[in-house]
């Protein structure tokens, strides 16, 4: 980037032509005589995204009769959540900085363009044409020789007689069950039940088999036997649930922004995280951590050009204790520096700009 503004500045040397189409100062014109655009250069916010999975906990109404009936001791003892790191993500936002604001007077030809918070883009750039997306596939036009089918009626039928039969199931087996568990929790101690629960499961298992098996000399629809299987997988599962308790799971999300300083390193603590209450535990720190390359010097100064962003490669790394979640590099505007390019010796320059960075792109006569 260095060479190719050096090469830049001794073109315009070289050329000598004098007409000035830009001009840049550090305030507006004192007597409003000349237009003067308000500009300025970027800054880089950091926002960083956690996702945490929440895992629930809870214990099994006769999760104490579990290793009495059942050989593998893998059921939930004490209620309880447990949080998990998923992802973490960081995205810069940029900004304009308060602090670089200066003036752009065009001249007669010279276009400008900006960004939506006032950030250089380009100058004398072509506008982009608009060309149709080739993704973008266009809907082919039906004759009426090739129109697409209906439905088949048959499908519909099958559809509702699919719904009819799991709603027969769900009156005659699920419901059913569910009040006779009612009945047993209210009158029997929590051994007898665990001893009829146990009963009810292999009774259902032997359904299933006879369902998924059934007699060769019968012949039974399959989209019934698929739904009553379903039925009986639900009702067993709850049943089971019952030795071995239940998890459920969810994601929860939770944004932090940092501001990036001027110096090489930095450090930043963001919360503290606990494998059991997520951001109120006092457990592990997480951090943020930058690391920036040196930047290059400064030339120039306010006035003597248009002000160009040079930015610092950095190393931005997230973790929490001693574990790194996430690890980008990206280039920062806060920790580099700024050039000032001379202008008024060349007729007609391009120059396109790096929006979020500032960063000089291109040069073009």
């Amino acid at each position: 980037m260095k060479k190719l503004m050096l090469g830049f500045i001794a073109a315009g040397i070289c050329t000598g032509l004098q007409a000035q189409t830009l001009k840049v100062s550090t305030a507006p014109d004192p007597k409003g005589k000349t237009l003067s655009i308000p500009a300025w250069l970027p800054l880089q916010d950091l926002r960083i995204e956690f996702v945490l999975l929440r895992e629930e906990f809870t214990r099994g109404e006769l999760a104490d009769y579990t290793p009495q009936y059942f050989s593998n001791a893998g059921y939930i003892q004490e209620s309880g959540v447990r949080y998990t790191v998923k992802n973490v993500e960081i995205v810069p936002i940029s900004r304009a900085d308060a602090s670089t604001l200066y003036y752009l007077t065009p001249g007669e030809g010279t276009r400008l363009g900006f960004s939506d918070a006032g950030i250089l883009r380009s100058v004398n750039m072509p506008e982009p044409e608009s060309m149709p997306s080739k993704d973008k596939k266009q809907p082919r036009p039906v004759s009426d020789g090739h129109r697409q089918p209906e439905k088949s009626p048959m499908l519909s039928m099958v559809t509702r007689f699919d719904t009819v039969i799991t709603r027969e199931i769900s009156v005659d087996s699920t419901i059913i069950e569910r009040r006779k568990i009612n009945r047993i929790w209210v009158k029997n101690e929590a051994a007898t039940l665990a001893k009829e629960l146990i009963e009810k499961i292999n009774d259902i298992r032997e359904k299933r088999y006879f369902l998924i098996t059934g007699p060769e000399d019968v012949m039974i629809d399959g989209t019934g036997i698929q739904a009553s299987v379903k039925e009986l997988e639900i009702l067993e599962q709850q049943y089971l649930e019952m030795f071995f308790g239940r998890r459920s799971y969810s994601l929860e999300t939770r944004s932090f922004i940092i501001s990036p300083g001027n110096k090489k390193d930095e450090e930043f603590n963001l919360a503290t995280f606990s494998y059991a209450d997520a951001w109120n535990g006092n457990a592990l720190p997480v951090k943020v951590t930058l690391k920036a390359d040196a930047p290059a010097p400064a030339q120039g100064n306010p006035g003597s050009g248009l002000p160009v962003a040079v930015p610092a490669r950095t190393e931005v790394s997230v973790s929490i204790g001693n574990t790194v979640y996430a690890s980008e590099t990206l280039m920062l505007t806060k920790k580099g520096s700024i050039q000032y390019l001379p202008l008024g010796t060349l007729k007609k320059v391009q120059l396109l700009f790096d929006e979020k960075s500032g960063a000089l792109l291109n040069i073009g006569n």
